[in-house]
C-alpha cells in the first residue's frame, strides 16, 4: 500500500472518530493540512518503506515554508497517529511505526523553526473597556472567566444544576 493509499483510509477513519454533537471536529481538518503536505511530498512511497528521515525531509520543508515548531510538532503528531492507526488495522508494520516514533520533536531553541508569540493576558483597560457594550450576563461570564480562568465555551456550557452551591464555596463540576 501506498502511503496516500493509506492517507484515504485514515481521513475516512477520522471523520467517524473526531466527532462531537454529531458534527466532525476541527481536528479533521487538521488532519487533512498535515496528509496533504504528506501525500504531495511522499504519497507514492510504499507504507512500508517510509521511515524516520523521510519524516524528517517532511519536517525540513514545513520548517522552510515557515510554519511555528509547535504547529510542525502537532501536524508531525497527526501524521504518526495515522501510521500507528495503521498499525491497528493491520496495514503497516510494527516496525513502521516505531522508526517513526524514533524521530524526536523539535525542542524551543534547537531548530531553524520559528517560535511563536507567547500569548499575553488581555489588559484590564481593554476587558473594562466592553463592559458598557455588553449585558449584564455577558458581563458575569467575563468576570467569570477573570477569576477563574476559564474558556469562553466553558463559562458558556455552565448550567446551575452543576453548581453545588451549599456553604460559602461553590464547587463546579462540568457535566
Amino acid at each position: 500500500m501506498s502511503v496516500d493509499e493509506l492517507a484515504i483510509r485514515y481521513i475516512e477513519y477520522a471523520r467517524l472518530h473526531y466527532r462531537k454533537n454529531g458534527e466532525e471536529t476541527s481536528e479533521v481538518t487538521s488532519i487533512r493540512s498535515a496528509l496533504r503536505l504528506l501525500v504531495k511530498a511522499d504519497g507514492t512511497t510504499r507504507v512500508q518503506k517510509y521511515g524516520p528521515l523521510k519524516l524528517q525531509a517532511l519536517r525540513a520543508k514545513m520548517i522552510d515554508a515557515g510554519w511555528r515548531r509547535k504547529s510542525i510538532n502537532k501536524q508531525i503528531g497527526r501524521i504518526r497517529r495515522m501510521f500507528r492507526w495503521g498499525v491497528s488495522q493491520e496495514i503497516v508494520t510494527p516496525e513502521v511505526l516505531t522508526s517513526l516514533n524514533s524521530l524526536t520533536g523539535l525542542g524551543a531553541g534547537r531548530s531553524k523553526a520559528i517560535e511563536s508569540a507567547p500569548v499575553l493576558p488581555v489588559s484590564e483597560a481593554a476587558i473594562e473597556a466592553v463592559r458598557p457594550h455588553v449585558s449584564r450576563q455577558v458581563w458575569a461570564m467575563i468576570k467569570l472567566q477573570r477569576v477563574t480562568g476559564m474558556r469562553p465555551g466553558e463559562v458558556a456550557i455552565m448550567r446551575g444544576c452543576d453548581i453545588a452551591m451549599a456553604g460559602t464555596i461553590w464547587e463546579y463540576t462540568p457535566e
